[in-house]
């Protein structure tokens, strides 16, 4: 996938293309739905994909307001570029861009720099000065300017239609599980390994401290299962994510413990996902009150684990048993598979 920053760089796409515009800023299973349906559509048709989208979130400049990511920015190309995407404009939506008119938007970013054949929007997609811009516009301009043009239904799971606005609130509530849910994986953080106060030593349970950028949005505050990926490997987990009232911080952490782990992962990068959160945090009364504690999370993340690698291998004979049988079916009728 080749990313471009700049609008002026866009036109070395010397190619027809099929386009998907959106701010795709938390890249959920809607999201992921779009960029398919788009990449799929160009492969049918022979010609190039390209996402349209931005390195901010528009919102943040034109309601002036702070939106907290979901994903960071790095997380957001590197999931597009899994979605098999040929072409990734990533600008940063400024006040200019904020004054253009619908119209100008279509003809002057996005048409004049790239010759687009097929157009794939979500639902609820709305573009140029005061949001003008809707699906009805493109579709009357494209007769025009000879495109075609797909709308992408919402998706609906539990009678809630999917969204960022969504997800941030299930992960301020701390329901990791729905979140999981409408993002289609888990939620997680990529982050480098930072010297801590070794709290989590001291009481037998040694934590990598995780460096948490401001931008992102984070989870409320309690103790998680979760996974860690690092050195290739994947390992049980548990992580506090909150502000220690035993020791009296202020400041909010990310401390993760490690099952069955040993070596050193200062200053290395770790991806920690979150899967069921086990409880709020508490202030103990004591050091040992503490210690106690940790070790009945610990069982209580075990058990969780342990259920999830059966319903894994539950899954894994359902599908050899399926491929047997459509291997046997194969021979009876005489087709090869």
């Amino acid at each position: 996938m080749e990313v471009f920053f700049d609008i002026d760089e866009i036109s070395n796409i010397k190619c027809e293309v099929g386009a998907t515009i959106g701010t795709f800023d938390g890249l959920h299973i809607g999201h992921e739905k779009v960029i398919k349906s788009m990449v799929d559509k160009c492969k049918k048709d022979g010609i190039k994909s390209v996402v349209f989208t931005f390195s901010n979130i528009p919102r943040e400049v034109i309601r002036n307001q702070e939106v907290k990511n979901i994903i960071s920015l790095d997380e957001k190309v590197r999931l597009i570029n899994q979605m098999d995407v040929d072409y990734l404009i990533l600008i940063e939506f400024n006040k200019q861009h904020m004054n253009i008119s619908a119209e100008e938007f279509i003809e002057n970013v996005l048409l004049s720099h790239l010759d687009v054949k097929h157009l794939v929007i979500g639902y609820d997609f709305r573009f140029g000065k005061n949001a003008k811009g809707n699906i009805d516009l493109l579709a009357r301009m494209q007769n025009e300017y000879n495109y075609t043009l797909d709308i992408i239904d919402p998706i609906v799971v539990d009678d809630m239609r999917v969204s960022s606005t969504l997800i941030r609130k299930l992960l301020s509530e701390g329901n990791i599980n729905e979140a999981n849910k409408f993002l289609g994986r888990r939620h997680y953080y990529r982050s480098i390994v930072m010297p801590g106060k070794q709290i989590g030593a001291k009481l037998g349970f040694p934590t990598a401290n995780l460096k948490i950028d401001k931008s992102m949005h984070t989870l409320k505050s309690g103790v998680y299962a979760t996974q860690v990926l690092t050195k290739n490997k994947r390992y049980d987990s548990i992580t506090n994510v909150g502000f220690n009232p035993t020791f009296n911080q202020n400041k909010l952490n990310f401390e993760t413990y490690i099952f069955d782990f040993s070596g050193d992962l200062y200053n290395k990068e770790i991806i920690v996902e979150f899967i069921q959160r086990l409880r709020d945090e508490i202030k103990f009364n004591s050091k040992e009150e503490l210690s106690e504690q940790i070790k009945h999370d610990i069982k209580k993340a075990n058990n969780i684990f342990n259920s999830l690698r059966e319903w894994i291998i539950m899954l894994e004979w359902i599908v050899k048993y399926l491929i047997l049988s459509f291997s046997i079916l194969q021979r009876f009728t005489g087709n090869s598979v």
